[in-house]
């Protein structure tokens, strides 16, 4: 998928723990994320549609 869009929301950011929540000690495999929703502008390759919000994991 490939859109032109507007982002609508950006969550709080999170660990990739079972929580959510920053490891006591972090290591190489912990990382921290944020979901942002986005409204698509133009599809320019994809199946989605002109209006659908999509979530993408930065």
């Amino acid at each position: 998928m490939i859109i032109k869009g507007t982002i609508v929301d950006i969550d709080k950011d999170k660990w990739n723990t079972e929580d959510g929540g920053q490891p006591e000690e972090i290591g190489v495999s912990d990382s921290i994320y944020r979901d942002v929703s986005v409204e698509i502008d133009e599809v320019l390759k994809g199946n989605q549609e002109k209006g659908d919000i999509v979530v993408v994991r930065m």
